[in-house]
């Protein structure tokens, strides 16, 4: 039966079915397991982005790999049913960033899992062609599993969700979303917000106060957030990279972070941090979009 306290229901797992994405997939395990959800694995077979599946020629390359692909998702399929999940897999042709938003629309997603290797130069530019335009697109919250999450990280059980916050228009959906995921993975909640050193020169004493007032106000707007989390101000010039050392030095479970719908991702505003956050984080991440 489904956990109806958990708020992901349908979960959609996005996955280049690479061994990579072996650690990606095991967190879509946890929380799927954790909410007694359904899971959908979906595949976007790229090369044949141009023609529909009943147009691959049996017999050629195109339709071996499709094969290939389609077996490797049946064992990906039968791995988590393995594990007890309902799990159903869905393979399709197109573009991978388009095909992966019609189908959390098509399937009422309530929780995307994907993954990514992406670190910086090129591989950020192709990071970018398909998990950037999803997560800035999305209508369901996105969790994303960077290249440095270790495979150990879906049997981690301690340790907060950390929500990293710049206090702008993402904030109270990010904090309710965070506190979302908290309860379903059983994991306390915690505040971290990133001011420059320049601020504690001035103000040490009366800027944390400041902050966690603004906290309390958030909380008090988000109604049925059951938690009351503390917010712990760091001062550094390198916002993502805090964020990443602080969730390290925390054992956090997950980093939450708030993002502008369709435009440029937050924390701070910077267009970049959010994934810079990603790429570095030994954690998943997961991005809200506000205003929607």
């Amino acid at each position: 039966m489904p956990n109806e306290a958990c708020p992901y229901q349908q979960i959609l797992f996005a996955s280049d079915l690479s061994s990579r994405s072996r650690t990606a997939f095991e967190v879509a395990l946890q929380i799927t397991l954790a909410c007694q959800a359904q899971l959908t694995i979906l595949h976007v077979f790229e090369y044949g982005a141009e023609l529909p599946e009943t147009r691959l020629a049996p017999g050629t390359e195109l339709r071996r790999l499709h094969d290939e692909a389609a077996s490797a998702l049946e064992r990906l399929v039968n791995s988590a049913q393995d594990a007890g999940v309902d799990c159903a897999g869905v393979l399709d042709c197109g573009d991978p960033a388009d095909t992966i938003l019609a189908i959390l629309t098509e399937r009422k997603t309530d929780l995307l899992v994907m993954g990514t290797n992406a670190l910086r130069g090129m591989e950020r530019m192709v990071f970018g062609s398909t998990a950037e335009s999803v997560l800035r697109r999305a209508r369901c919250p996105v969790l994303t599993v960077g290249p440095h999450v270790p495979s150990s990280a879906a049997k981690v059980r301690e340790g907060p969700v950390l929500f990293a916050t710049d206090f702008g228009p993402a904030a109270v959906r990010a904090i309710r979303g965070a506190s979302a995921y908290a309860r379903a993975i059983g994991a306390p909640l915690e505040c971290v917000h990133v001011l420059p050193p320049s601020v504690a020169e001035s103000a040490t004493q009366i800027v944390p106060e400041v902050i966690l007032d603004a906290l309390h106000r958030i909380v008090a707007e988000s109604s049925g957030l059951e938690v009351q989390p503390q917010c712990t101000v760091q001062f550094s010039n390198e916002v993502p990279e805090e964020i990443v050392a602080f969730a390290r030095k925390q054992k956090a479970r997950a980093i939450v972070l708030g993002v502008r719908h369709g435009n440029a991702l937050t924390p701070h505003a910077a267009p970049m941090a959010a994934f810079r956050v990603i790429a570095g984080a030994s954690c998943p991440v997961l991005t809200l979009a506000a205003g929607v």
